[in-house]
């Protein structure tokens, strides 16, 4: 569904992804780990169309992406929850979530009721603004918002950052409901190796903005990718 070709992509002259290549199949969770700086994120803007590509391609359901801007990225079904989450603080969460109804036809009611469905959490929080929200509420409805443009694809980056463990664990089980339920590829960049691990069928590694690894996430344990891969004892 996803083939990233040699995707390379730069902040003015200085390189950050060194002709990146991986496949990805409908459904398929794959996770991104490396070190800080390595180019995990900038993978994920170039993906999305927030950092142009310098050289290679992107293809989506066989359609030709690398030119194209977020917006018409995001029609084809490109979906993205950045780090930091970025929701709309003075908007209330029903604002925010129809903020994300880039492609309902017709009502978006209907297409914010099936995704409450899926984050009950957000139901009695509504009228909140979002920026009233905790940290891992905040996470919850950024995740909840780009499931409304009924993306094929999310790109997640580093979900867990700064959020209670309860919220984690809330994270987890919803994003393998929606492979279950809606059959969502998912991207995700994250710096806990366990959180990683539960929901990667795979796992790429990051170096310097080249892709040194790819290996199942079940072949190796969290301390062995940590000592392997960072040098760090967990």
């Amino acid at each position: 569904m996803l083939e990233v070709l040699d995707i390379r992509a730069s902040y003015g002259r200085v390189p950050v992804l060194n002709g990146v290549r991986f496949n990805m199949a409908a459904g398929e969770f794959t996770g991104v780990f490396g070190r800080n700086g390595m180019g995990k994120t900038t993978l994920l803007r170039t993906l999305m169309g927030e950092v142009a590509a310098t050289a290679g391609s992107l293809r989506f359901g066989g359609q030709d992406l690398t030119r194209l801007a977020p917006h018409a990225r995001a029609r084809h079904g490109i979906g993205f929850v950045p780090q930091g989450r970025q929701i709309f603080p003075a908007l209330t969460v029903a604002e925010n979530l129809r903020m994300g109804c880039v492609k309902a036809l017709g009502d978006a009611r209907t297409t914010i009721d099936s995704v409450l469905a899926v984050f009950p959490r957000l139901q009695r929080l509504l009228d909140r603004a979002g920026g009233s929200l905790s940290g891992g509420e905040q996470q919850l409805l950024a995740l909840a918002r780009c499931l409304c443009g009924k993306p094929s694809v999310m790109l997640l980056d580093e979900p867990t950052e700064g959020i209670q463990p309860s919220i984690c664990d809330e994270i987890v089980e919803t994003l393998k409901t929606l492979r279950q339920s809606h059959g969502i590829a998912i991207l995700l960049v994250e710096q806990d190796i366990d959180f990683l691990r539960e929901l990667s069928d795979r796992i790429l590694v990051l170096e310097k903005g080249e892709l040194i690894a790819d290996f199942p996430s079940a072949s190796l344990t969290s301390q062995e990718i940590a000592q392997r891969y960072c040098g760090l004892q967990t």
